[in-house]
C-alpha cells in the first residue's frame, strides 16, 4: 500500500505533466452532482442542454419544488429522462435528509464513501464519485 508521501508525489507528477485538469464545471456543487446524471448515457451537448432546463431552480429545494413530470420534461434532452428524473430526486432526497452539503463536508472522504455505498437506489458509480471528491 501506498504511504501518504507516495501519493502525494505521485499526484504532484502527474499535474505538472498533464497539467491542472480541472474536471468541474463550475463552483457550484450541486450543479455538478446534477450534471453526473445527466451526462450518462448521452452527448455532452445534449447533457447541458437539459441542465440549462434547471438553472432558474437550480438549489436541492427548487429542483425538489418540480412535479416528476416537470423535471422530466426539462431534462428530456439528456435522454433516458424519466430514470434520470428518479436518480435526481432520490440524490436530492437524500442530500436534503442527511444535512446537505455543508454538513456532508465535515464528514471524512473515507466515511461519506461508506456511507453513500449504504444507500439503495439506482446512483452511478460516477455519482458516487463525483459526490465524494466533491469534498
Amino acid at each position: 500500500m501506498m504511504r501518504q508521501e507516495e501519493i502525494q508525489e505521485t499526484l504532484l507528477r502527474l499535474c505538472k505533466h498533464y497539467g491542472e485538469q480541472n474536471w468541474w464545471q463550475s463552483d457550484n456543487k450541486l450543479e455538478d452532482l446534477v450534471s453526473t446524471i445527466l451526462i450518462q448515457r448521452t452527448t455532452e451537448k445534449n447533457a447541458k442542454l437539459a441542465l440549462a432546463g434547471l438553472m432558474d431552480v437550480m438549489t436541492v429545494e427548487g429542483i425538489l419544488a418540480l412535479s416528476l413530470e416537470e423535471l422530466q420534461e426539462r431534462i428530456r434532452p439528456a435522454g433516458f429522462f424519466k430514470q434520470k428524473s428518479q436518480t435526481i430526486r432520490g440524490l436530492l432526497i437524500w442530500l436534503r435528509e442527511n444535512g446537505g452539503f455543508e454538513v456532508l463536508a465535515r464528514i471524512g472522504t473515507e466515511d461519506l464513501r461508506k456511507k453513500l455505498l449504504r444507500v439503495k437506489r439506482d446512483w452511478t458509480r460516477d455519482c458516487r464519485c463525483t459526490f465524494t471528491l466533491s469534498f
